[in-house]
Parts: structure tokens; C-alpha cells; sequence
């Protein structure tokens, strides 16, 4: 299965499950996920596409708030329940198996949303890995920027303001 087990980085304490044929964390996801800013009145934190949940892993060193990763694929929600488990945050952090655009149709309202969104736009001159989990995450496929910011805007009862997965506000 191309399955490693790696610390995290900068968190020697935590390990993350990961596949080579899968998109997996760097540093603009430890930095993404350092940089949002947590208030008291926060009560949840929802990390839309959240993958292998690098991000609500990190979060979890910061905050003892209940952390929601949302994530489309269904090989990905599998890595990231188990990396869940592997860190013993089970009762911290839940992972959905949804589409953003259809999980804020149900979910509870929050004040924060983090999100390291599909980076390319898909083209006719794009470049796409070999592997549809790696395109998923990279491209534009599922959703888009547009569509990201749609989603945030139904589940955020706050005022926010966007810096596309480096921000400041509610949304990042």
C-alpha cells in the first residue's frame, strides 16, 4: 500500500500516516496550521479538505477545542481516522466523509474554518500528477477557490477575512 509512518513535522511527539500515491503534508500545512489564530470564543475549528488531518493534528498541540476534518476522499477520511487513532485525539478531533458544499448544508455553524485549498486550476496545458488522489488535492477538480469560499461563507456566522490558506480572521 506505500504506507510510512513519519513524525510530524516539528512535533517529534506526533506521527502521521501517509501513502506515496497520496497527497501528503509539507510545510505550508504546519505553517498554515500554526498561523490560525484561536479565540476563546471559538468552540469549533473545521478544517475543509483536511486530507490525511496533518492540520487538525497540529491544531490539537494548540488548542483543546474540537477540531472537525471534512475530506471528500474516501481513502484519504481512512488515513486520517486512523492517524486520529495513532495520536490518541479521538476525542478531540472527528473526521467527516463529505463534500464542503454539501456538508455546511447540515453541519453546526462555527467561527473557524481552515482550509489549504486545490492550488491549480485544471487546464488544458495543466500538468497533473499520475495519481487521481494527488490530482483531487492539487487540482480544481471537486471544488474550486470559488467554491471554497461559498462554503465558509454558508458555515460562518462571524466576519472573516481571506488570505487563501494564509489569513488572518475566522477563515484560513
Amino acid at each position: 500500500m506505500n504506507e510510512e509512518i513519519n513524525h510530524l513535522l516539528g512535533y517529534n511527539d506526533m506521527k502521521i500516516i501517509q501513502r506515496r500515491d497520496m497527497f501528503t503534508f509539507s510545510l505550508d500545512t504546519v505553517l498554515l496550521a500554526n498561523f490560525c489564530a484561536i479565540t476563546k470564543d471559538m468552540k469549533t475549528i473545521v478544517d475543509f479538505g483536511t486530507n490525511n488531518a496533518a492540520i487538525p493534528l497540529i491544531l490539537t498541540q494548540r488548542t483543546h477545542k474540537k477540531i472537525i476534518g471534512v475530506e471528500i476522499q474516501k481513502e484519504a477520511v481512512e488515513i486520517a481516522e486512523r492517524n486520529v487513532k495513532l495520536n490518541h485525539v479521538e476525542n478531540q478531533v472527528e473526521i467527516i466523509h463529505d463534500d464542503i458544499k454539501e456538508y455546511v448544508k447540515y453541519a453546526p455553524r462555527t467561527k473557524a474554518i481552515v482550509c489549504n485549498p486545490p492550488f491549480f486550476r485544471l487546464g488544458e496545458k495543466s500538468h497533473v500528477n499520475e495519481s487521481p488522489y494527488v490530482t483531487i488535492a492539487r487540482h480544481e477538480i471537486k471544488i474550486d477557490l470559488e467554491g471554497i469560499i461559498a462554503s465558509a461563507t454558508k458555515d460562518s456566522r462571524s466576519e472573516w477575512s481571506f488570505l487563501n490558506g494564509l489569513s488572518s480572521g475566522s477563515f484560513y
